[in-house]
């Protein structure tokens, strides 16, 4: 916890005597807690939670990231972006901005601890915003939502709506594809398997799901025409993401001491 103070008194540019205690405003401290933007845990959970907010109508976009020696930044951001875009509005405060034609915000992020960084995302509606420059349009195949290789975009539909799905980047795809034809060309079973077991890892999302669908079906066929015979690996089942499974989250003292440790 003393770590965690530390933190928010380098933001806050706070001082601090011998004990760690705060030399402010215990009552300015406190409301800076309870505004907390989410952030996941998991990578399937964050893009899935992505995934319905666009659906909704916040398909307007700009991200960014913060750094693990840079875990004070965290807490200048979320309060940053509560006071400039209301990202902390209850759901009666949202319906009267609509009603002024206001747009709303949601505050969205993943640590990923991997590669030691936070990627966020501010998400907004329709309507007047702080932001209004920096704000991509979802839609537009220029300015598609992109995390780490995957892309969310609009699928069309039979009789139906499109839905918004996530894929694999064009480049990234095409890094399987070609990952996959050299592996078996060049006989290089243990790479082989490594592609297998990564790409039973996917997030289950409609459009993923086709495109490793696809990418099996060719390893099938390349095996069969470079190396003869049957393909000796287990087909690739990759489940359905669900909205069944409560997401984990990190509270806010959870994530600077993460990223704290992690520096």
């Amino acid at each position: 916890m003393a770590e965690f103070i530390k933190t928010l008194g380098k933001t806050l540019g706070i001082s601090f005597n011998r004990h760690c205690k705060i030399v402010y405003s215990y009552m300015t401290v406190t409301a800076l807690l309870k505004i907390n933007m989410v952030v996941f845990k998991f990578k399937t959970q964050f893009l899935h939670h992505l995934e319905m907010l666009v659906s909704r109508g916040y398909r307007y976009w700009f991200s960014g990231k913060i750094f693990t020696n840079e875990a004070h930044k965290v807490i200048a951001l979320q309060t940053k972006f509560a006071t400039q875009c209301s990202t902390d509005a209850t759901e009666n405060q949202r319906y009267r901005r609509r009603k002024k034609g206001l747009a709303n915000s949601q505050l969205r992020a993943w640590y990923d601890e991997k590669n030691k960084q936070l990627l966020w995302i501010l998400l907004a509606t329709d309507g007047i915003h702080v932001y209004a420059e920096q704000l991509q349009d979802s839609q537009k195949k220029k300015n598609r939502i992109t995390v780490t290789g995957y892309e969310l975009k609009q699928m069309p539909r039979k009789n139906s709506d499109p839905r918004w799905t996530w894929m694999m980047t064009a480049d990234t795809y095409d890094y399987w594809h070609t990952e996959i034809q050299q592996a078996i060309r060049k006989h290089h079973d243990d790479r082989l398997k490594q592609i297998w077991y990564s790409l039973r890892r996917v997030g289950g999302f409609h459009g993923v799901r086709e495109q490793v669908f696809k990418l099996q079906t060719y390893a099938l066929s390349e095996w069969r025409r470079s190396r003869k015979g049957d393909y000796p690996y287990e087909k690739i089942y990759v489940g359905w993401v669900g909205s069944f499974k409560h997401a984990e989250i990190f509270t806010l003292e959870e994530l600077v001491l993460n990223m704290n440790k992690n520096k």
